[in-house]
């Protein structure tokens, strides 16, 4: 498929390639020989994307996969300005099933090339909308802590769709098609309004809010994004590089002891913030010390 695409030449050496491959053996040295080829033709944008469970040994991890998959197709491609095209050829059916559905968010078009025949067929992205905001504003709470891995009580989950909610050791996770429902909406979201903390260790001071009104819908998005990571980090014990928390440094900041990025681009600001007991409070969104 890759060859009929390219019309039997060597791909373009400035194209990038994702390669997805089974969480089997079979596809993991598939997928090494492709990436040599690949390399051997002078192309060298190549990343092999393996996640874990994406097999049809067992259902519930295929399912977890799935959802992991929609995650990293998101971050790699929901910012892209650039044409992008799923190749389905190959792969568990299952897969390419959900890969088709994913295109019609993600991609400009598909391409496929049946085992046996020899024309590669060309399928282009309907228009399509998700048209589910409003239960996602009603549980945003829950689902941005679902969608940051943090758990939720069963009763917050109890009378959402099934379709949304799998469970994994009587633990309510995401299913693939509300990881996908999810990101299409979340931005949206996140631009509406400073959503109140996700986690009973983040308060917020009214400088903080005050601080927050009126930027830019970008930048309240990213607000949001960070509390999500400051939630994770209190919970979950890891400070992702993104949000960078740490004891505040340089001339102190009223009550203020700590710190972390609210975005590094352009006109960056940093949150500052203190413990009581532990409770991290939020007292201001302003730019950096130093």
């Amino acid at each position: 498929s890759l060859l009929r695409f390219y019309n039997k030449d060597f791909p373009d050496k400035a194209d990038v390639h994702y390669l997805l491959i089974t969480d089997t053996w079979l596809g993991k040295q598939v997928g090494t020989l492709l990436k040599e080829w690949f390399n051997r033709c002078g192309c060298y944008s190549i990343h092999i994307w393996h996640i874990f469970g994406l097999n049809t040994a067992d259902l519930k991890n295929f399912e977890q996969s799935m959802a992991q998959l929609v995650r990293i197709c998101d971050e790699t491609f929901s910012e892209m300005k650039v044409e992008i095209i799923f190749n389905l050829s190959g792969g568990f059916k299952s897969i390419q099933g959900f890969l088709q559905t994913l295109g019609m968010f993600y991609a400009s078009h598909s391409i496929y090339i049946f085992e046996t025949g020899q024309e590669l067929l060309s399928i282009p992205s309907l228009p399509i909308r998700l048209d589910s905001q409003s239960v996602f504003e009603e549980n945003i709470l829950t689902f941005r802590r679902l969608s940051n891995d943090l758990e939720v009580p069963d009763s917050n989950v109890s009378h959402i769709s099934p379709t949304l909610i799998d469970r994994d050791s009587d633990i309510a996770i995401l299913s693939a098609w509300g990881e996908l429902q999810w990101k299409q909406n979340q931005k949206k979201l996140y631009k509406k309004q400073l959503w109140p903390s996700i986690s009973k260790k983040i308060q917020f001071t009214e400088c903080f809010k005050k601080s927050v009104e009126g930027i830019p819908k970008n930048r309240l998005y990213e607000v949001n994004k960070k509390i999500d990571d400051l939630a994770y980090y209190l919970e979950q014990g890891e400070n992702l590089k993104s949000l960078d928390f740490k004891p505040l440094k340089g001339r102190p900041k009223s009550k203020s002891t700590h710190e972390f990025d609210a975005w590094a681009d352009q006109d960056a600001k940093r949150i500052y913030c203190h413990f009581e007991g532990d409770i991290c409070v939020l007292d201001e969104l302003n730019k950096a010390l130093h």
